[in-house]
């Protein structure tokens, strides 16, 4: 059975994007959860499960302010998994979404560091690269220790684990919509764990990840 899948229309906008996502449907896998905690950081209340459910919501808001239809493969931590894996898939069918976009953090030795986007098909890698692009360009906004607004001019530090990609994960291989695999800062690197269980640092991290998402949808019009 062929399916074809028209390119979403996305309309410029007065807003930190300059467009809006009326009308784009995004699946966003949310990877591990429920007896799959992931990988695990220096504190038990933060394993890998705990800190992919966080960026996604937080993605999802950004989404959905500039009027994306947002569609989470888990909303709590109760299930998700590898047990799951047929379920995304028949999500992708069901709600026939524009894109996917799947969170995961990464793992490895205690120096690997950086963020890294993949994808498997031809036509999810340049969906892939866009996504990398705005991370890299990203920046980390927070408030100092005397409570000031302040900038750091990188999100993740570039090094050889930093790129995007290919690979064959299951969900990377789904051909309904682009799919990407995004692995978001290395949870067994002290600095990265550090700076990913911060609040305003995910907050970051999902506005270059909706940049990417939006900077897609702008090259497809």
């Amino acid at each position: 059975v062929f399916t074809f899948l028209n390119p979403a229309k996305i309309t410029a906008a007065n807003n930190a994007y300059g467009h809006r996502l009326d009308g784009v449907k995004i699946f966003i896998d949310v990877g591990h959860g429920g007896t799959d905690s992931g990988a695990s950081g220096s504190n038990p209340k933060y394993n890998e499960a705990v800190l992919n459910l966080i960026l996604a919501k937080k993605l999802k808001t950004e989404l959905e302010s500039i009027g994306a239809t947002v569609i989470m493969s888990r909303e709590d931590n109760s299930s998700g998994g590898k047990e799951q894996a047929e379920d995304k898939k028949k999500m992708l069918r069901q709600y026939k979404p524009d894109y996917c976009i799947a969170i995961h953090r990464n793992a490895s030795g205690s120096k690997a560091q950086g963020f890294m986007s993949y994808h498997f098909n031809a036509f999810s890698s340049d969906a892939a690269k866009m996504v990398y692009n705005a991370t890299e360009n990203g920046t980390y906004k927070y408030l100092d220790k005397d409570g000031n607004p302040a900038e750091r001019d990188y999100l993740y530090i570039k090094d050889k684990w930093y790129g995007t990609k290919w690979h064959v994960y299951y969900m990377g291989r789904q051909t309904d919509c682009p799919v990407v695999l995004t692995e978001n800062g290395f949870m067994t690197n002290v600095k990265e764990y550090s700076d990913m269980i911060k609040d305003d640092f995910n907050q970051s991290c999902a506005v270059a990840l909706a940049q990417g998402i939006v900077d897609y949808f702008k090259s497809i019009q």
